[in-house]
C-alpha cells in the first residue's frame, strides 16, 4: 500500500459493495489471485488492504441498520406513489388519459437485508403504461423510500 489514501479508496469500494447488496465474502482480497502467495506481498500489507475493504463494507452495513422512522403500509404505498408520479413516463400517461390511475402494490415485509431494508414493493400499474418502460426509475423511487423508512 502506498498511502493512507489507498486505504480510503478500498474502504469506499467495500462500502459500495455493501450498498450493492454483495455479501462480506465478496472482499476481493479473499480471492486466491489477491492473496500474498500469488501477489508476493507481505501478510501485513495484504492484511491492511483486506481490512480496509472490510471496514468500508461493515461501516456501510452498520449505517444501513441505523434506526429509521417506522410507517404503516398505507403510508409507504402513498409515498412511493407520489414519487412514481414524477417519473416522466408516468406523468405523461396520467396527463394523456384522465381515467388512468397509478396503483402501487402493497409493501411486503421481509427480514432486514444487508442494506437495512425490511420491506419491498415489486410492481405498480398505471393505465396503459408498460411498467417495464420505467423499471429503473421505479426501482430507484422504491429504494429511496426503503432507505428512509421501515415498514411497521
Amino acid at each position: 500500500m502506498k498511502s493512507p489514501f489507498d486505504e480510503s479508496d478500498l474502504e469506499r469500494r467495500g462500502a459500495a459493495a455493501a450498498a450493492a447488496g454483495h455479501p462480506w465474502h465478496s472482499n476481493p482480497f479473499l480471492r486466491p489471485e489477491n492473496m500474498p502467495a500469488a501477489t508476493g506481498e507481505t501478510l501485513r500489507e495484504w492484511s491492511r488492504k483486506h481490512d480496509a475493504w472490510q471496514r468500508g463494507f461493515e461501516g456501510a452495513v452498520a449505517m444501513a441498520m441505523v434506526d429509521k422512522d417506522t410507517l404503516p403500509a398505507e403510508v409507504l404505498s402513498a409515498l412511493v406513489q407520489r414519487r412514481l408520479a414524477w417519473i416522466p413516463a408516468v406523468r405523461e400517461e396520467l396527463a394523456r388519459n384522465r381515467f388512468s390511475e397509478l396503483r402501487v402494490e402493497a409493501p411486503r415485509a421481509h427480514e432486514r437485508d444487508t442494506q437495512g431494508r425490511n420491506w419491498n414493493i415489486e410492481s405498480f400499474e398505471c393505465g396503459s403504461l408498460d411498467p417495464g418502460s420505467c423499471a429503473v426509475e421505479f426501482r430507484a423511487a422504491v429504494d429511496r423510500v426503503r432507505d428512509d423508512y421501515d415498514l411497521g
